[in-house]
């Protein structure tokens, strides 16, 4: 049931904008097509190059505070959900609730992804491609520093993990990356509309994996972190390709054509 109320606040937003860009007479033809892979390419370097901006800076030093708070009082606030003597976990929210907003990190991700493939505007379709480039991008940096054996990067004790030593890859927070992904950026391109139901989304994110000895606080906010440098990225290299002058096409339509096109 959890799962569903959060895939309607998304697919509530996908309709919307659906239906926006139909009134405004924007339609074009949804499917994906050949065209879509040089813009595919090209924006993926955007976004890469976006990563190193002193805004990335920026958030880098505005967590570091957080981040650092955070990892003085990870194990306290740990011994409320979790009891080392039975070596097992405690004040957990419902199994089901758990597991569906975990599962829906991941298919809002795809849903989010897929508009590149029939979204009826151009500009959802680029935002879409480039969060897909970003979210894959985001998993893959996350996944090489979850490799590090490092304090930080131990996970909490949990009775489904070992009892004599913890697992390693905890930091950052994958669902915590996603979740805080798509608030960034889906909203500064689509406003409160976006913002609501993604940041509500995420808090319950925040939450679930604390609460169920997922990860420490701190590694859930180094996810949030890297999420919204992803986002912020990610926001710039929209921008970036929606300006740009130069546009090439391949259209497949009736036959194979090449467009270049260049706006004065």
């Amino acid at each position: 049931m959890q799962l569903l109320i959060v895939c309607l606040f998304l697919f509530h937003f996908a309709f919307d904008v659906q239906a926006n860009c139909i009134n405004k007479k924007k339609y074009t033809n949804p499917c994906f097509q050949m065209r879509d892979i040089p813009e595919f390419l090209k924006e993926a370097v955007y976004l890469y190059r976006s990563l190193f901006t002193i805004d990335t800076v920026k958030v880098i030093v505005g967590t570091v505070p957080f981040y650092l708070s955070a990892r003085m009082i990870d194990e306290s606030l740990q011994k409320h959900f979790y009891d080392r003597n039975c070596h097992k976990n405690r004040g957990q929210f419902n199994g089901g609730f758990i597991e569906a907003v975990e599962k829906t990190a991941f298919a809002g991700s795809v849903l989010l992804s897929s508009f590149s493939l029939w979204a009826p505007d151009e500009h959802v379709r680029r935002t879409s491609r480039l969060f897909f480039v970003g979210v894959i991008t985001g998993l893959c940096f996350k996944d090489v520093v979850k490799c590090a054996k490092t304090n930080a990067n131990l996970r909490p004790w949990n009775e489904h993990f070992s009892c004599e030593r913890r697992a390693h890859g905890g930091f950052p927070s994958g669902h915590m990356f996603e979740a805080s992904y798509m608030m960034t950026v889906w909203g500064l391109e689509y406003g409160v509309r976006a913002w609501v139901p993604l940041g509500i989304f995420a808090g319950l994110m925040f939450a679930v994996s604390v609460n169920a000895n997922r990860h420490y606080l701190s590694q859930t906010i180094a996810g949030t972190s890297v999420g919204v440098i992803f986002g912020l990225a990610t926001q710039k290299a929209i921008a970036y390709s929606a300006n740009q002058a130069w546009s090439v096409d391949v259209n497949c339509n009736d036959r194979v054509a090449l467009n270049v096109s260049y706006r004065f």
